[in-house]
């Protein structure tokens, strides 16, 4: 049962990534993830994260801002609040060039879906094995 629950949970956690860095592309790319990278680029360059203007310099001079971006993409970055603990855990990315940083991101954030998905398998798969597999590959 073990490997059942191992290749169902792949699978449908593969499917979940896939569909996910889709939609991201589709979506002026991972605007959430960059919010919080050229939040911490700033302030690791001794700049303000929160003053809306140095946050937009920093984004704009690391060649962030896109010629197919909207207005409100580029605010969704700029105006973004980082919550202060945000910074200890992005700062290892943000010291990265942007396209290694995104796909460590997206990486690191799968492998952590996966295995989340398999402890909660090995919690509740003892009493209910196949009820406790399908929830987890629903989700």
């Amino acid at each position: 049962m073990r490997r059942t629950a191992l290749f169902w949970i792949l699978l449908s956690s593969g499917v979940s990534i896939w569909w996910g860095c889709s939609m991201g592309q589709a979506t002026n790319g991972f605007v959430d993830f960059r919010a919080v990278y050229y939040g911490t680029r700033c302030l690791l360059e001794n700049h303000n994260p929160y003053s809306e203007m140095e946050l937009e310099a920093v984004y704009r001079r690391d060649g962030g801002e896109r010629p197919t971006e909207t207005v409100q993409a580029r605010q969704a970055v700029t105006r973004y609040v980082n919550v202060p603990t945000t910074f200890l855990f992005v700062a290892p990315f943000a010291v990265l060039p942007w396209g290694l940083a995104c796909w460590l991101w997206i990486s690191f954030t799968a492998a952590v879906f996966i295995l989340s998905a398999w402890l909660i398998w090995n919690l509740g798969g003892t009493p209910a094995p196949r009820i406790s597999l399908l929830l987890i590959c629903i989700l």
